[in-house]
């Protein structure tokens, strides 16, 4: 692959080798690896590891490297998300990891549509964030009913909740393109 990120979408959306992904410059790794968690500091601690042996230990040095940030890292990782529903985001990232994972949301009634998008707005304003939900395979029903709960809890709990989601999505993105 050339450097210069040419290939990060090829590679996110099909299974390679984690030999491929270990010879990628710097540049290349680092995009792949933003796309998986837009938090610079993992990106970094994930980049410092490499290379990786196996799967298994990617995906723990992954985990131990999110578990080692702070609430700094957590809102710019969370920053990196289309909101929950909003399939506008989701039309204009057309092939991306969010469409995959959310793609679900398509088929929600024009209700569900509608509820989402005004408790997205309410959580944001509420938070400061956004809602962060690890959507692979969860109904866009499954989802506004967390997001019902979530949007009354404190922001201390949803700091934590939202961080433990994204964890979910970081383990779920890395395995999806690692055989």
């Amino acid at each position: 692959m050339e450097s210069g990120t040419s290939g990060v979408g090829e590679i996110m959306s099909q299974s390679v080798s984690l030999s491929n992904f270990n010879s990628l410059e710097i540049d290349d790794a680092a995009a792949i690896l933003s796309a998986v968690c837009s938090s610079s500091r993992w990106v970094s601690l994930m980049l410092k590891s490499m290379p990786y042996e196996g799967e298994s230990q990617l995906l723990e040095v992954a985990q131990l490297s999110w578990n080692s940030l702070g609430d700094e890292d957590y809102l710019e990782a969370f920053a990196g998300h289309p909101q929950i529903g909003d399939l506008t985001a989701l039309r204009d990232r057309l092939g991306s990891l969010a469409v995959k994972e959310q793609g679900q949301v398509a088929e929600a009634s024009e209700a569900t549509l509608e509820e989402l998008a005004e408790l997205n707005a309410t959580y944001l304003q509420r938070f400061g964030f956004i809602f962060i939900i690890a959507a692979k395979g969860l109904s866009a029903e499954a989802m506004l009913e967390q997001l019902r709960r979530s949007v009354t809890g404190s922001e201390a709990s949803e700091l934590l909740r939202a961080s433990q989601e994204q964890a979910k999505i970081i383990q779920n993105r890395l395995t999806t393109w690692t055989p």
